[in-house]
């Protein structure tokens, strides 16, 4: 994970970084006991489904995140130039991503 700072036009300093996605595709979410008979089913109880699920299509490769001291921002997919690029580029780059939150102050 490579983390950036740069400072945008109005002087508020931002920190970059990337972010892997969590899912693994081993985790499809397929429900195993589909697949054997019934009669090899164990008895279980328990409240609910508890298989991982899959993220947002576009999530799936990973984002950038930018954050500062009171908001946080996601940008996908991953921009292959984000590492290298200008201030003015990643701050082109922050205009075009999602608001995930903003503290209260």
């Amino acid at each position: 994970m490579a983390l950036r700072r740069y400072t945008d036009p109005t002087g508020r300093e931002w920190n970059v970084w990337d972010v892997p996605p969590k899912f693994h595709p081993r985790r499809s979410g397929l429900d195993r006991r589909a697949l054997q008979p019934k009669e090899h089913w164990p008895e279980r109880r328990h409240a609910g489904d508890r298989r991982v699920t899959r993220p947002l299509q576009e999530w799936v490769h990973g984002w950038i995140c930018f954050q500062n001291d009171g908001e946080k921002w996601r940008l996908c997919p991953l921009p292959a130039d984000w590492e290298s690029a200008s201030s003015d580029k990643l701050e082109k780059y922050r205009s075009y991503a999602t608001l995930a939150s903003r503290s209260s102050s």
